[in-house]
């Protein structure tokens, strides 16, 4: 779906000339035919950040706009606008209209227009009809949109960001040119100056994330790097050659390898503190999930099992939300048959590899076993076999078959005892902000920071809990049970369904203390397995 933007002003007529916003009080000038490019532009801007609008012309000397007096309203037809039509009439997926989005926010800041000078076209031997132009069209569509949609999960959301960053840098320097089409070395060397124009911009504004703990903070030298690395790969794509060359980055690298200097040391994750077995426990024995008098809301059930499942299944917040079909935990990735015959029993829970770029790795089965033999269901309130048992007849009983692969488990029910399980498909998919409160919430109900504790929390304290219980021999197992990439010498060694039976029984037992959370501030290195961390 196009971006729903405002109505731009509408410019006014003087002579022959159209005067729309001013820059340093001077008007910017276009050609009448160029009003409604210039207009659409502007709207564009306003959305995306509230930016001051501006005629993205041809640049000058110093790539300041200037009059830009040919060209015609309608933007070109090119390979990548009739890809986009394709894609709107042929099959609208999410990511293809997330594709779409982008490039038409690119598109309508003006960046696209230096880069797509050059109109895709064919050459023919004799005299072709339209039935073999269109084909030609169709296949260059097709081609393109193949080659969008190949990109790894989250990057469309990554580009998204990049050009609100984008947006931001434009609006402080109103009408210059970001990005040319490199005929020779000059074109290089101002596109590399744009570049580092916008790290050292990026780098002053810092982090743009409201009401996060680093909002203002000064961004990482990486982060910005990849934001830009993100942004010239899209606009490369589109010109169809590299706009940066790394011979003419010099100054770049050196402001970039500074800023990893100020940064201080590398590999140290975020201090953040896992949500364990211990927390789970106090937070359910105050009544949190679990009401000491009644049932507990389809809500809550869910709840409950969202922070079980992340728990045990040593998953991140996103692996519970994650709405691509070929990576979803939907209804069907619970196989209940597979280890029904186990006592106590299984399910078999399929979750897709954690970081998998390529996208071909397959899904990896999850044994999630009962607690204890017999006794009550639910009576144990660590009990995520159970937990799964009491969410499924909320969130999957009522679904009809032929949906279950196609719909994404964790679904967020309405509040309350009356709730209508009929339209359970329809609910709105849980997302990872939702899991990050919901984690909050069970902190404060155990008396821990809430604060300390995000959508990892559950992965690490699972984790943690591992560790504590199995020492150093439980390692294997973490990775296997947290879908981690393993030694290929592991290949040839089968994975143990009683052991990760067992652990999925006992990870609720875990009580000890973990060295991050005795040490305030300081917080465990991310290093690769094998590998000392000091």
């Amino acid at each position: 779906m196009p971006l729903p933007l405002p109505p731009a002003p509408a410019p006014r007529r003087t002579g022959r000339l159209v005067v729309g916003r001013t820059v340093g009080g001077q008007p910017i000038f276009a050609s009448l035919a160029d009003s409604a490019a210039v207009a659409e532009r502007a709207a564009a801007r306003h959305h995306l950040a509230d930016c001051a609008q501006r005629d993205p012309g041809q640049s000058g000397e110093h790539g300041w706009s200037t009059a830009r007096p040919t060209g015609s309203a309608a933007v070109r037809l090119d390979a990548a606008e009739l890809a986009l039509a394709e894609a709107t009439r042929a099959k609208p997926a999410g990511r293809r209209s997330a594709a779409q989005e982008n490039f038409e926010t690119a598109q309508r800041l003006g960046v696209l227009d230096p880069l797509l000078s050059e109109r895709a076209h064919d050459e023919w031997l004799v005299e072709p009809s339209p039935q073999h132009r269109a084909l030609a069209n169709r296949l260059r569509a097709l081609v393109f949109m193949r080659a969008q949609t190949a990109n790894a999960p989250g990057y469309h959301a990554e580009l998204a960001g990049a050009l609100v960053w984008l947006a931001d840098f434009l609006e402080a320097m109103p009408g210059r040119l970001f990005l040319k089409r490199p005929l020779d070395d000059g074109d290089k060397i101002y596109n590399a100056g744009s570049l580092s124009l916008m790290f050292e911009f990026m780098r002053e504004k810092g982090s743009r994330k409201p009401g996060a703990k680093s909002f203002g903070k000064t961004l990482k030298s990486n982060t910005i790097s990849g934001t830009l690395s993100t942004l010239t790969a899209f606009l490369s794509f589109i010109a169809k050659q590299p706009l940066v060359d790394k011979d003419f980055c010099a100054e770049l690298s050196a402001a970039k390898k500074q800023a990893r200097h100020e940064d201080g040391p590398a590999g140290a994750t975020a201090v953040e503190d896992p949500l364990r077995a211990m927390h789970l426990r106090a937070a359910f024995a105050t009544g949190f999930c679990r009401p000491r008098v009644g049932k507990p809301t389809a809500l809550q059930v869910v709840k409950r099992a969202a922070l079980l499942g992340g728990h045990n299944l040593l998953a991140r917040g996103t692996c519970l939300c994650e709405t691509d079909e070929r990576r979803m935990l939907s209804i069907a990735a619970f196989d209940w048959r597979a280890a029904a015959e186990l006592s106590p029993p299984g399910v078999v829970v399929w979750l897709h590899p954690s970081k998998d770029p390529t996208q071909r790795k397959p899904r990896y089965p999850m044994l999630v076993q009962r607690r204890a033999v017999g006794g009550a269901r639910s009576a144990d309130p660590m009990c995520t076999f159970d937990a799964f048992v009491d969410a499924w007849k909320v969130l999957a009983a009522t679904v009809p078959l032929h949906r279950h692969r196609s719909t994404i488990f964790f679904r967020v029910p309405p509040d309350g005892h009356d709730v209508d399980l009929s339209d359970a498909a329809d609910w709105p998919p849980l997302t990872p902000a939702l899991v990050s409160v919901w984690v909050k919430e069970a902190a404060v109900a155990a008396g821990v920071d809430p604060t300390r504790r995000g959508t990892r929390a559950l992965r690490m304290g699972g984790s943690t809990d591992l560790y504590d219980i199995y020492g150093p021999a439980a390692e294997r197992y973490i990775r296997e049970r947290g879908r981690w990439g393993s030694d290929v010498a592991q290949i040839y060694q089968r994975v143990s369904a009683a052991a990760h039976g067992e652990m999925s029984r006992v990870i609720g037992d875990s009580d000890g203390a973990d060295l991050q959370s005795l040490l305030r501030g300081w917080s465990q290195l991310a290093v690769s397995h094998g590998r000392c961390p000091v």
